[in-house]
C-alpha cells in the first residue's frame, strides 16, 4: 500500500517531480532538442485526467439510468474508455521509456541497474493496458459494453470487452480477458488510476535512489497537481460493484480526507440470476455474437 497526502487543492502532486527539486540531475540525456521532461509530464497527465474524468461522468450517467429491460444506451463509453487506454499508455510510456532513457546516460552500472528495475517495474503496469490500446489501434478490436442488472437486488454493474472476429463471430478477445468474457468498467478506470499513480511514486523513488550528475539544480517545481481532483471524488464516493464472475479484490484507489491510497480495494458483486444487455454492431463478415457469459 502507498499512501498519498493530497494538497491544499484536493489535488495530488507528481511524486517524481518533487524529488527533482533542487536535485543537480541532468534532464536531457544528451537530446537538448527533445520536449522537456516537465512538458511531457503535464500533457501525458492532462490527457489522462480528462479522459479519465469524461468516463467516469459517462459511468455515473449509466449508473443514475433507470433500469428497465429495453433502455440500455452505452451512450460515448467505448469512445471515452478508449480514449483513456490511449491516453494512459501515452503516460506510461514516458514513465517506462522516456524517463529512463534521460536519465541513464554517463550513469554506473549500479545506477543502471536501478534504472533497469525500474523500467521493469513500471513495464508490469503498462501492459494490461499497452496490450488492448495496440490490439485497438493496430489490430481491429473494438470495444463492446453491456450492462448485467440483479434480478435479486436491482444492483447493476457495466462491463465491456475488447472484441474480435473469428469465423464470421464476434467474441471476446482472449489475450486480454483471459478469465471470463468481460471486466466492469469501474474496476479498470480504479486499476488505471492506480496503475500510473504506482509509476509515478516509483519515478520518485528512483530520483532519490540515483546520485546528482549535472552541475545545475533543477529549478523548475513541475506539476502543482495531477489533475484528478474530480476523479478521485468520483471513484471515492461508493463502493465499486462487479459482476459476480470478477475479482472481488483489484488494485485501485481508497480515498480519504486527507489521502488517496494506492491499494487493493475490495468490491461488492452482483447477486445473481442476472439480466444482461449487449450493445454491439455486427457486419456481414462476423454476423453472430457470442454474448456475455
Amino acid at each position: 500500500m502507498i499512501a498519498l497526502s493530497r494538497n491544499p487543492d484536493r489535488d495530488l502532486p507528481s511524486l517524481f517531480a518533487r524529488a527533482l527539486a533542487g536535485r543537480r540531475i541532468d534532464l536531457e540525456g544528451g537530446k537538448p532538442t527533445e520536449v522537456h521532461l516537465y512538458t511531457a509530464l503535464a500533457t501525458c497527465w492532462r490527457n489522462s485526467s480528462e479522459t479519465a474524468y469524461t468516463l467516469l461522468s459517462e459511468l455515473r450517467r449509466l449508473q443514475a439510468t433507470s433500469l428497465g429491460e429495453n433502455n440500455y444506451d452505452q451512450g460515448t463509453v467505448p469512445q471515452a474508455l478508449r480514449a483513456l487506454i490511449y491516453a494512459a499508455t501515452e503516460a506510461f510510456d514516458l514513465y517506462r521509456q522516456t524517463i529512463p532513457n534521460r536519465l541513464e546516460g554517463g550513469r554506473g552500472r549500479s545506477e543502471v541497474r536501478l534504472i533497469r528495475a525500474y523500467q521493469a517495474s513500471v513495464k508490469r503496469l503498462r501492459d494490461p493496458v499497452s496490450q488492448m490500446c495496440n490490439l485497438m489501434k493496430h489490430q481491429y478490436r473494438e470495444i463492446v459494453t453491456g450492462r448485467i442488472v440483479s434480478q435479486v437486488t436491482g444492483e447493476a454493474t457495466f462491463v465491456y470487452r475488447i472484441n474480435v472476429a473469428h469465423s464470421g463471430v464476434q467474441v471476446p478477445d482472449r489475450d486480454v480477458h483471459r478469465e471470463g468474457g468481460f471486466a466492469s468498467v469501474e474496476r479498470t478506470l480504479h486499476e488505471i488510476v492506480h496503475g500510473l499513480l504506482r509509476a509515478d511514486a516509483k519515478a520518485g523513488e528512483l530520483i532519490s535512489a540515483l546520485s546528482d550528475n549535472y552541475s545545475l539544480a533543477v529549478e523548475l517545481k513541475g506539476l502543482s497537481g495531477l489533475g484528478l481532483v474530480g476523479v478521485l471524488d468520483g471513484l471515492g464516493d461508493r463502493t465499486p460493484i462487479v459482476a459476480y464472475s470478477e475479482p472481488g479484490l483489484f488494485d485501485g484507489v481508497q480515498v480519504l480526507a486527507e489521502q488517496i491510497l494506492l491499494t487493493r480495494v475490495s468490491a461488492r458483486k452482483i447477486a445473481e440470476p442476472t439480466i444482461r444487455t449487449i450493445q454491439i454492431t455486427v457486419d456481414e463478415a462476423a454476423p453472430s455474437v457470442q454474448v456475455f457469459l
